[in-house]
């Protein structure tokens, strides 16, 4: 995939790394983070992803805005993990 399609964070702004393990969410890798080139700190999804030292790739086509900052921990593994997976399912079309 074409490096443009790419933006980086540190890795201080990942909150979870996790897998989808609700049925009939595919078992998706993630990563829920603040975004840091977003002046609300929105919390958000993404699922194509690749970590490296400190600092993580974000493919922009399978990211997805979650919630406020002050929001995330209202938000159940459900609501995050179906966020998770629409993430995927926006970037595999």
């Amino acid at each position: 995939m074409d490096k443009s399609y790419f933006f980086e964070i540190p890795v201080e702004n990942i909150i979870e790394e996790s897998e989808t393990k609700t049925r009939g969410f595919c078992n998706k890798r993630y990563l829920v983070y603040v975004h840091p080139y977003d002046s609300c700190r929105k919390i958000h999804v993404n699922t194509y992803y690749r970590i490296q030292g400190q600092t993580a790739e974000l493919c922009i086509h399978y990211d997805r805005g979650l919630c406020g900052l002050t929001d995330y921990e209202k938000l159940s593994r459900k609501d995050i993990e179906r966020q998770a997976y629409d993430s995927w399912m926006d970037g595999a079309k």
